[in-house]
């Protein structure tokens, strides 16, 4: 006979978290969705994501309320307000209770919905941070428009429209993605960076194109687009890494290396001591990639100490026409 721990154990496990919030009018926004989160939207415009914890739980968090998320049965208390006697009466002919009736076909999703690559509750949390955050609205954002010098112009580019976000606090955020999806995220603000809490690095990554010539990896997002503002983001995608990369990091940059199209890989990191030795370690990465096909160009500020943010900065001083003397017309 199955207890009653034993029984809500199976509701967090066996039911497919999905499927049954397809049952209560949610469907699925597949461009937001990755391998270890399915983004689902309801008809009021809320917006959820579905993860599956490495327990086994399905879990659902909603984008922006962190106090509302939890297992199928948080599910139906937070959002239908049941108790755990109606949300087991409810929950029952899901894992196919003797003397129940099994859901009505017209109420699942129709679509294959594939396996969740299993993800910590820390990282989920930071996935849900993310869907929770705004895109720029006009590519405006006054510290990196007037502090930084990257035009909204360029952040409104298709090439970086949407790879740079909002939070509450008005940070700029740069998210970082592996394999399975968004693993967590950058923040940039004025005499701030940080990165968030229970993520994981992975790469800054902007669009790419199939018909892109050239990759030009950086150390950190901003100096992709200070690059991108200096040299032009023609037939060009950029990525980034936030720092000294991790090994699953430089694995992820294999495969970016491997995938790219015929053409040019540029290593644009700091001229600093940090720099010398990214730039090594991408060198001696490129040589063990089989790419006859590529060739590997190293391009970095011209004075030492200068990231290609402060060269941007330092040119746009040189360019900027002083104004007149005193009395003059």
């Amino acid at each position: 006979m199955t207890s009653r721990s034993q029984e809500l154990e199976r509701f967090k496990r066996e039911i497919d978290l999905r499927q049954f919030a397809a049952a209560h009018g949610y469907g699925v926004d597949q461009k937001a969705s990755s391998a270890s989160g399915t983004v689902m939207r309801g008809a009021d415009g809320s917006k959820i994501r579905i993860t599956r914890g490495t327990d086994g739980h399905y879990v659902y968090w909603n984008a922006h309320d962190e106090s509302d998320s939890g297992s199928v049965i948080d599910f139906l208390q937070n959002r239908k307000g049941a108790n755990l006697g109606q949300v087991r009466q409810q929950l029952r002919p899901w894992i196919g209770a003797v003397g129940t009736k099994p859901p009505t076909p017209a109420s699942l999703l129709t679509e294959q919905l594939p396996e969740l690559v299993p993800v910590a509750r820390d990282l989920a949390r930071v996935q849900s941070q993310i869907d929770g955050m705004a895109e720029l609205q006009g590519g405006a954002h006054p510290y990196l428009n007037s502090e930084r010098g990257i035009p909204a112009e360029l952040l409104m580019d298709v090439r970086f429209s949407g790879s740079v976000r909002v939070d509450a606090r008005r940070n700029a955020v740069f998210i970082h993605t592996n394999q399975d999806g968004p693993c967590g995220f950058e923040l940039k603000n004025r005499a701030f960076t940080g990165f968030s809490k229970g993520g994981v690095k992975g790469l800054w990554v902007s669009a790419c194109r199939k018909d892109d010539q050239r990759l030009v990896f950086a150390e950190s997002g901003l100096d992709c687009l200070s690059y991108a503002v200096l040299h032009g983001h023609a037939e060009t995608r950029f990525m980034s890494i936030s720092g000294q990369p991790s090994d699953q990091q430089m694995d992820l940059a294999a495969l970016a290396i491997q995938k790219m199209p015929p053409g040019e890989l540029v290593l644009a990191f700091d001229n600093d001591e940090a720099g010398d030795q990214l730039t090594a370690r991408f060198t001696d990465l490129f040589s063990d990639c089989p790419r006859s096909d590529c060739t590997l160009r190293v391009d970095r500020p011209v004075s030492r100490g200068f990231d290609w943010n402060r060269e941007l900065q330092e040119t746009l001083k040189r360019t900027v026409s002083p104004p007149p003397p005193e009395g003059c017309p």
